[in-house]
């Protein structure tokens, strides 16, 4: 299981499948799916064979036979963003003939086909976009249900997918960064009580995941949940197991246990805004003019809206989301260390809403309200 030395230590939830046979894994998938809905089973078996025939490629041969036996799904916070970043990382026995394959794929679906694929390389890496809906599902089915118009690009060993351009970028960063999942303390020690071969692995960061958990539920399971967040923010981190050996499954399930201390708010009442009432005002346009490469490639290349800032050593300072050349939305800041500094939100350059400040320990330190 490597997958977790190339994710964002962002991740709130992460799944990782351990397989021996790529071709055979896949087969058991379609039968499971055949099962469930065969009316749904067919019609994908029959898109993906029309597919393939008609852009002359073939999933075993440029797909299955550069995979390795593992297979990575995380769901992160949202980075500044309004959705979760849903990563797919499939690892490659050689990356250089996972790419020689995909890169055949873009030839000959360009050659058959309008469909438009983009690519953008950004540092070292190259960033694709495939303009067909449902493209990579046709081959894989359900695998692929959070990506309908995937972005990918090559890290380390794997070929890794996504939802959104800006997920691809924040992953990216996250890894140039050393930000990632194997590095986080709650992931090393939950991890730490397992043997490191799996059949199935599940992590769950709670404090990560119930923000997101909570819009999926109805008002009445939501109104309970929140009643009783504080046993649930106890058990932080959550874990499970299978293992097995052709014959037989072991499971094991650990939540680990750390009495949770609620947050003080400390109300504090803002300054009037002289002088910074034009600082507010700002020119969106010369604004982007001083922005860096990096954000010209979020703003201009896959018109997304995440800015970020870095310490001169390299470490992430901070993080915003922007509107017309103006922070407007979610913004993050950092200390040297990598522990969160503070957290707010922005309208046009202005603070708005709960602020909360951190100590450069990571301990929470208070919180300001802005109008």
């Amino acid at each position: 299981m490597q997958a977790p030395a190339i994710l964002s230590a962002r991740t709130a939830f992460y799944t990782h499948i351990g397989f021996d046979n790529p071709a055979r894994f896949i087969k058991e998938f379609e039968t499971i799916t055949a099962e469930k809905d065969e009316k749904a089973y067919n019609s994908y078996a029959s898109s993906r064979k029309k597919l393939e025939s008609f852009f002359g490629i073939s999933m075993e041969e440029n797909f299955l036979n550069w995979m390795s036996g593992e297979i990575a799904i995380s769901q992160s916070e949202p980075l500044l963003g309004q959705e979760p970043d849903f990563i797919l990382a499939i690892r490659a026995k050689s990356i250089k003939e996972a790419r020689k394959n995909m890169d055949l794929i873009e030839k000959k679906v360009k050659g058959r086909s309008p469909v438009s694929i983009k690519s953008v390389t950004y540092k070292k890496y190259d960033i694709k976009y495939v303009e067909l809906k449902g493209f990579f599902r046709l081959f894989f089915g359900g695998i692929f249900d959070k990506f309908e118009k995937p972005y990918y690009t090559y890290i380390d060993d794997y070929v890794v997918f996504s939802n959104r351009s800006a997920s691809i970028l924040a992953l990216i960063e996250d890894y140039e960064q050393k930000y990632v999942l194997k590095n986080d303390l709650g992931f090393k020690k939950a991890y730490s009580h397992y043997p490191s071969q799996s059949t199935l692995f599940l992590y769950t960061d709670i404090k990560k995941f119930y923000p997101m958990l909570t819009p999926m539920l109805n008002s009445s399971t939501r109104s309970e949940m929140n009643t009783y967040s504080d046993v649930l923010f106890s058990f932080p981190y959550w874990t499970m197991q299978v293992t097995g050996d052709g014959e037989s499954a072991s499971l094991h399930y650990i939540m680990d246990y750390n009495p949770y201390n609620p947050e003080k708010t400390v109300e504090v009442i803002p300054e009037d805004f002289d002088e910074g009432d034009k600082a507010l005002k700002e020119d969106a346009t010369t604004e982007k003019q001083l922005m860096s490469e990096l954000k010209q490639f979020y703003v201009e290349k896959f018109q997304g809206s995440v800015l970020r800032e870095f310490y001169p050593e390299g470490n992430l300072q901070s993080e915003s989301e922007t509107k017309d050349g103006k922070r407007h939305g979610r913004y993050r800041e950092y200390y040297e260390n990598g522990n969160l500094k503070l957290r707010g939100k922005y309208h046009s350059n202005r603070k708005v809403g709960t602020w909360k400040y951190y100590t450069e320990e990571g301990k929470f330190d208070k919180k300001e309200k802005f109008k």
